[in-house]
């Protein structure tokens, strides 16, 4: 408990007071902010303000480093009791999979039905092993370019912080960005890239 007297109350109070108002500190379960209300008598006093992360959305492909990823988010989703999203990228198929219909009918649609099997199959194992850890998870996968479809669910699921798995590029692969640097230029939230 830290009393102060009289006389010391108002050089300290106003600094202790204008120092805490702009210092917050993290701590294992979140924000703390110190209450200003240093009075004579009364000891300093500290609320929690809320968990670190309520809301974790996970980037999830068929790499090692997205495996560790979503090892990382069960984790950290389990401490922090916070819930979880799950999102894929479908991206379209390549541009010469339309000329395949003329030699093999049916054969694009073949080829959508099978990338839709593949990530649906690994996003119920991601959200097993998410439930196993006692985690709120769900699953999504959404189709488009991976960037903006990651950053637009971001955005409209509200999440605070993305775990992504973070490949190893080569020195001209850098130069032109990657795709944890491209949805970091464009993501306003708190990002966890592992390898």
């Amino acid at each position: 408990m830290l009393v102060f007297s009289p006389v010391a109350q108002p050089i300290v109070g106003i600094w202790a007071s204008f120092l805490f108002w702009l210092l917050a500190f993290e701590t294992e379960v979140g924000y703390c902010h110190f209450l200003p209300g240093i009075m004579p008598g009364r000891k300093l006093e500290f609320v929690t303000v809320g968990f670190m992360y309520k809301k974790i959305l996970l980037a999830l492909d068929e790499s090692k480093e997205a495996k560790g990823a979503l090892q990382s988010a069960i984790q950290l989703a389990q401490q922090l009791g916070a819930e979880m999203r799950i999102v894929t990228v479908g991206e379209p198929l390549p541009v010469y999979a339309a000329f395949m219909d003329a030699e093999i009918p049916g054969a694009r649609q073949k080829l959508l039905e099978e990338r839709n099997d593949f990530y649906s199959a690994l996003q119920k194992r991601a959200i097993e092993a998410a439930r196993k850890a006692g985690v709120r998870a769900e699953g999504v996968v959404i189709e488009g370019d991976e960037v903006h479809a990651i950053v637009d669910d971001l955005v409209a699921w509200g999440a605070d912080l993305l775990v992504i798995g973070r490949r190893h590029h080569s020195t001209m692969s850098r130069l032109w960005g990657g795709t944890v640097h491209n949805i970091a230029e464009k993501a306003r939230c708190s990002i966890l890239a592992v390898y």
